[in-house]
Order: structure tokens, then sequence, then C-alpha cells
């Protein structure tokens, strides 16, 4: 149809083409890299990541054609403005879907902090295996390969429809 039609006219639905690209178009502000963070490691994409297993992480999605924001804000009520490593989309519930990776299970602090996280994800709606995605590790117990790879061939409803990526490459 032409485009001066498609002025004249309001979809019932969103196209996903649309919703995609309005998607992608967000603009927020990331955690910010503190001076004592000296990490320079970068995705397939060139984006900056805090650990090796976030750009497993992030590689992994890109290569799978799930698309994603790395720490993207999100308010939690009772907690506060938290930044999941990942947030994706569900295309066909086109909802957000949170990943945190808990890296540092070692350390008493961070496991602290990461289970009053998980927590007030789970109060404000956002339950593992609807709407958040977990993993973890520790020093003895690096994130398996294997495992990431299965639980990302799970997330069909977050990879970019065949005939969005067709249009995309064109």
């Amino acid at each position: 149809m032409p485009l001066s039609f498609q002025k004249l006219i309001e979809p019932l639905q969103e196209s996903t083409e649309h919703f995609y690209q309005r998607w992608r178009n967000i603009k927020f502000t990331p955690k910010s890299f503190s001076e004592i963070e000296h990490s320079n490691i970068r995705t397939i994409l060139g984006e900056r990541v805090r650990s090796k297993s976030e750009k497993l992480i992030a590689d992994c999605l890109t290569q799978n054609h799930i698309p994603y924001f790395y720490e993207k804000p999100v308010v939690l009520k009772g907690y506060g403005t938290v930044y999941p490593d990942f947030t994706l989309m569900d295309f066909s519930k086109r909802q957000e879907v949170y990943w945190e990776h808990a890296g540092l299970l070692d350390d008493r602090d961070y496991r602290e902090a990461a289970c009053k996280k998980l927590n007030d994800y789970t109060k404000n709606g956002l339950v593992q295996d609807q709407r958040l995605i977990i993993t973890a590790e520790t020093s003895r117990i690096p994130l398996d390969t294997d495992a990431l790879e299965a639980l990302i061939a799970h997330l069909s409803a977050c990879r970019l429809p065949e005939e969005l990526m067709e249009k995309l490459k064109a």
C-alpha cells in the first residue's frame, strides 16, 4: 500500500516490524562503569560489558538473532531502579523479559543483594520462567555454555521473526 494511504489507516494491531523498530529506538542511559571497573570486555557487536560471562550471553543472543538491551533501567517498587543485565522482547506477548546473571555468588554481600533484588522482581510480577531469566555461577562452577545454549534455544518467542530478519538484511 502506498505510504500516503498507510498514513490514513490506523491498524488494529501494530505490525511486528513497526513494534520492533519502536522498541529498538527506545533511548535510555545504561548503568555507568565506575573508576575501579577496568574491564574492557566487548561483545561481537562491540558493546562493553562487565564480565566474560555477560559477553558469552550477549554473543549467544546475537548469534541466535535475539535482540537485547544491555543494562536498560527498570524501576521496581520497593527496590528502586535496577539495571537487568539484558532486556529481551517476547514478540508473541509484546512484553519485555529480563535476564539477570549472578556472576559473583562467592561474595557474601553480592549474594545477599542479588537475593533481595530477585525477591523484588517477583514482588513486582516479574516471575522466573515467565518474564525473568536467572543464570548464576561461582568461581568453582562457571557459566556452562551447553546450558546457556539450551536455555537460549527455549527463547524462540524472543527471536526476531524470519520475515523481519529478511527485511532488516535488505
